[in-house]
């Protein structure tokens, strides 16, 4: 039971190093409730720090400038993140002003490779949205 724990802990600990980073996104695909899917137009990153302590949490800044044929407007966010689940999914809190937590959402990490990142997640809309990012730094 102890060497599956740790076999976990690892892998999310590895998850965490590969993101680490500056990541420009490239692509933004927001899926409607009624399945219709809509591209935006984007530009930003979205930047990763790596922590070498066990149980400290990684930190994630992004500002990320969309615009889709009905709506527009910039994610600029920051926050705290947390590998769960073998590092397939993550937590993401997002902070305010004041380092108070605002929000907590799961991201599926669906690609995770040295040069590539995509991310999803479910918006309290129930609209998915898919974020694929190319790595700068």
């Amino acid at each position: 039971m102890i060497v599956l724990f740790l076999s976990s802990c690892d892998k999310e600990k590895s998850a965490t190093k590969k993101i680490s980073g500056t990541w420009e996104i490239t692509n933004y695909k927001r899926t409607e409730t009624n399945g219709l899917s809509f591209y935006a137009t984007v530009s930003g990153e979205m930047i990763f720090s790596q922590v070498d302590h066990y149980n400290s949490p990684s930190t994630f800044n992004s500002s990320i400038t969309y615009a889709f044929d009905t709506d527009n407007g910039v994610y600029p966010e920051n926050g705290t993140i947390e590998m769960i689940e073998k590092g397939d999914y993550m937590n993401v809190t997002k902070l305010d002003a004041a380092n108070n937590p605002i929000d907590t959402i799961k991201y599926r990490i669906i690609t995770s490779t040295n040069k590539d990142l995509q991310l999803e997640f479910l918006d309290s809309n129930n609209r998915i949205h898919m974020m694929i990012f190319k790595k700068k730094k």
